[in-house]
C-alpha cells in the first residue's frame, strides 16, 4: 500500500474513534471505560480490513480473526467482571447478557457462512469469500444479535448501485458490512443518546 493509502485509513480511523468518542461518552467506572476501548478497537479492526479488501479483494486472517477473537474475549471477561462486582447471579438473562458479544459473533458467522454455502450450491462457485464470513466475528461483536440482519440488509443496500455503476463482475462485500456495520452501531449510539 502507498503512503498516501496508509494515510487515509489512519484518517478514517481516527474519525471512527472520534465519532464514538461524541456519541458514546463512557460511564466513569473502569468496566465502561474498558469495554469503550475494545469497541473502538473492533471498530479500528474492521476498518482496516474493509480498506484492505477495496484494494486486494483479501480480508486477511490476521485481522478477521487473530486480532478480533482476543477483543472478543476481553469484551466477554470485562462483561464478566462488571457482573460479578454488581452482584449478579449465574441466571440465563445475566449469561446472555454477558455473552451479547459472543452470541453476535457466532450469529453473524453462522448467518453470512449459511448465505456462502446456498450462494456456491447455487452457482457452482464461490460468490461470498470465506474472509468474509470471519468478519462477521468482529461485526457480531459489535452490533450484537440484534443487528445482524439489519446490518446485513444494509449492506446489500450499500453495494446494489455499485453493481450498476463499477464494470467489475465481482466486488468486495467487506467495505459494504463494514460501512452497514458503522451506521448501526453510530446509529444506535446517536439514537440512545438523543432519546
Amino acid at each position: 500500500m502507498s503512503k498516501k493509502s496508509v494515510l487515509f485509513m489512519l484518517v478514517l480511523c481516527l474519525l471512527w474513534l472520534v465519532l464514538i468518542a461524541i456519541l458514546r461518552t463512557p460511564a466513569s467506572d473502569s468496566y465502561a471505560l474498558l469495554n469503550f476501548g475494545l469497541i473502538s478497537l473492533l471498530g479500528i479492526i474492521i476498518i482496516c480490513a474493509a480498506y484492505i479488501d477495496l484494494h486486494t479483494e483479501i480480508l486477511p486472517d490476521l485481522l478477521t480473526l487473530y486480532a478480533t477473537l482476543p477483543c472478543l474475549a476481553c469484551l466477554i471477561l470485562v462483561n464478566a467482571l462488571k457482573a460479578q462486582s454488581l452482584g449478579y447471579t449465574l441466571s440465563v438473562p445475566h449469561m446472555l447478557a454477558i455473552c451479547k458479544p459472543l452470541l453476535g459473533s457466532l450469529l453473524g458467522f453462522a448467518v453470512l457462512k449459511g448465505l456462502q454455502l446456498l450462494l456456491r450450491h447455487k452457482s457452482g462457485r464461490e460468490e461470498l469469500g470465506s474472509g468474509d464470513c470471519k468478519l462477521m466475528l468482529a461485526i457480531g461483536a459489535l452490533t450484537g444479535p440484534e443487528n445482524i440482519l439489519p446490518t446485513l440488509f444494509l449492506a446489500v443496500l450499500l453495494l446494489f448501485p455499485f453493481f450498476f455503476l463499477v464494470k467489475k463482475r465481482r466486488l468486495p462485500f467487506g467495505p459494504a458490512l463494514v460501512s452497514a456495520t458503522l451506521i448501526t452501531v453510530l446509529g444506535n449510539f446517536s439514537f440512545k443518546l438523543f432519546s
